[in-house]
């Protein structure tokens, strides 16, 4: 992408020159959402449409080096800042990845904790169908969820989810 800007003579050729710039980024982003918007699911899938799904328990993992965790996008739990993926959920699968393979003593064929971005109506079923191995994303759990799948230990009791 190119981005032209000239000095104007006249006054006010600052704010021309600034309003110049920021035309290119604001179409950019819209056309980024535009695309992100109808991407979204199919996104996923593309990404993981080179993989058979599979289900399995934590000695199935093992055997396969990897853990695919379906994680929701949120300003705080998982998000990309540019290419490096940060948030509460990464840095916790990170620490948990970490402690996991030197528990294993696995040296360097490690076992790679791989986050895979999920639409949140998209956690339980493509942990059903094999796209995933973990939902991480503040789930509730319920009476309807437990039917489907096994959770770990709540960390808080009580909650009402709307």
């Amino acid at each position: 992408m190119i981005f032209l800007v000239w000095k104007s003579r006249h006054a006010g050729g600052s704010e021309r020159k600034n309003s110049l710039l920021r035309t290119p980024v604001l179409l950019f982003a819209a056309f980024a959402a535009l695309i992100l918007l109808q991407t979204g699911a199919r996104a996923t899938e593309s990404l993981l449409s080179y993989e058979k799904p599979w289900a399995g328990d934590l000695d199935g993992m093992l055997e396969r080096r990897k853990i695919r965790v379906l994680v929701p996008y949120s300003k705080t739990f998982y998000f990309l800042d540019g290419a490096t993926q940060r948030g509460i959920a990464y840095e916790g699968m990170q620490i948990f990845g970490k402690w996991l393979n030197k528990q294993l003593g696995t040296g360097h064929l490690k076992v790679r904790v791989i986050m895979i971005p999920t639409a949140r109506d998209e956690l339980f079923s493509g942990l059903v169908a094999g796209r995933g191995d973990i939902a991480l994303g503040n789930i509730t759990i319920t009476p309807e969820r437990l039917k489907i799948v096994d959770f770990s230990d709540p960390f808080a009791k009580g909650v009402k989810e709307i």
